[in-house]
């Protein structure tokens, strides 16, 4: 949209909010021009009071006032528009003054030559730092770390519930310690002893290097044969538990 056509569309907006004004404040005399004869005069005529203009002692018909604040809110917003369109104008042509002299594109052509020899010599004898390594193979071990650790605890959890009877304890050094909180821990702090011994982050760089290679089908068909058994016996273990 140009400046033509957005400058017709608040026009047209203007003169929309104007005349419904208006027509607001005419509206008592114009709606009993639409009134029945016979009822028109039996309706009370619509009476529309005076108003004493500001700054002076003269009454005038409410109507009149309205069209004469219609007025001057007018001639204020065109006036103001004209001016402010009057300077924009100025202020333009005087900017395109200023870029079209020679002088001006001397000196932006002596900025620039400047800001390029100060880029030049902050370059010169400054060596670009290597790019940081994005692998990060330390905490790629701390996230594998808690995911077998929350396997761990989850596994040692359902083991516990299934096996162990609820309230069992053992002694151990005159201190009584329930079963399934030995379960649990005993099971975490042999992963985690697992851990510490055979996750480094050699072996994760060591497994990222054979992604590209063949599918071991036999270690995948072995760790689901090895699921499927421990899950149909840890099912079968709490079948028999079920109380009842």
């Amino acid at each position: 949209m140009n400046a033509k056509e957005s400058v017709k569309n608040w026009i047209a907006i203007f003169i929309i909010l104007v005349v419904t004004s208006l027509l607001a404040a005419a509206w008592p005399l114009i709606s009993t021009l639409f009134q029945p004869a016979g009822s028109r005069g039996n309706a009370l005529p619509p009476r529309i009071p005076n108003v004493t203009l500001p700054f002076t002692d003269t009454t005038v018909n409410g109507f009149v006032a309205v069209l004469l604040l219609a007025a001057i809110v007018i001639g204020v917003v065109v006036g103001t528009g004209f001016v402010l369109r009057l300077l924009y104008v100025l202020l333009t042509r005087q900017v395109e003054a200023v870029k079209e002299s020679e002088e001006y594109r001397v000196k932006v052509a002596n900025l620039e030559k400047k800001e390029a020899e100060m880029i030049k010599a902050l370059r010169n004898g400054r060596a670009g730092t290597p790019m940081p390594p994005h692998k990060l193979p330390r905490w790629s071990v701390v996230s594998t770390s808690l995911i077998v650790l929350l396997f761990t605890w989850a596994f040692s959890m359902i083991l516990s519930n299934s096996l162990v009877p609820r309230g069992a304890s053992i002694q151990i050094f005159g201190l009584s310690i329930g079963l399934s909180t030995l379960i649990v821990v005993g099971l975490l702090l042999l992963a985690l002893l697992i851990l510490a011994l055979w996750l480094r982050p050699q072996r994760l760089d060591a497994i990222d290097t054979t992604d590209a290679g063949p599918i071991p089908w036999d270690a995948i068909w072995i760790i689901l044969t090895g699921l499927i058994v421990v899950g149909i016996g840890l099912g079968l273990v709490v079948y028999f538990n079920i109380p009842g």
